[in-house]
């Protein structure tokens, strides 16, 4: 037997109640007031579409991020420019990917719902210095043989950030909208 904690009408049948119960028993319907989905997705419908859209767009722009991280790799000395020193653009492609694949997840297994929160915030928290190691190799460099690739990687690094910033807090409003569990 199903358990739910919502209130159930009765429904009498179309005769109306019998008077001869021992000859027609009495039958009683019950009927949900209340139709719900799963519970994580029950009041943000149109969240799940949206985050699933937000995780493939992660992806994509990780993959050049990466791109771009070898292509300065092999362009440049390792000491030229703090990007490639610290290998911002490698570490944030792929950690962007991994975050769009969790993202891309969250529809089929809400279970991830706590961990692609996690990986991206993680995001979030490596972008930032990421940002500013850009802009300071584009304010101080004095090789312009790959300006316009660096230019780029920042445009990418922007928009992973910003996608990363409007999925954490839609899956911050998912957690806190949850709805009571059905049994």
């Amino acid at each position: 037997m199903a358990c739910s904690h919502e209130k159930m009408e009765i429904h009498q049948n179309e005769q109306g109640l019998s008077e001869d119960v021992e000859k027609f028993p009495r039958v009683v319907r019950y009927k949900a007031t209340k139709f719900e989905e799963d519970e994580i997705w029950a009041s943000h419908d149109l969240l799940r579409n949206r985050m699933e859209m937000l995780g493939c767009l992660q992806v994509v722009s990780g993959v050049p991020s990466v791109g771009i991280g070898f292509t300065l790799a092999i362009g440049l000395s390792i000491n030229e420019s703090l990007a490639t020193l610290f290998r911002v653009s490698h570490m944030t492609g792929m950690l962007f990917i991994f975050a769009g694949i969790v993202s891309c997840m969250l529809e089929r297994y809400p279970v991830l719902l706590n961990v692609s929160l996690i990986i991206n915030s993680v995001c979030v928290i490596f972008a930032l210095p990421g940002l500013g190691l850009i802009i300071a190799d584009l304010i101080q460099w004095k090789y312009r043989k790959l300006d316009s690739m660096m230019a780029m990687e920042l445009c990418i690094l922007g928009l992973q950030l910003l996608v990363s910033i409007i999925l954490c807090v839609w899956i911050s409003k998912v957690k806190s909208g949850k709805n009571k569990p059905i049994c």
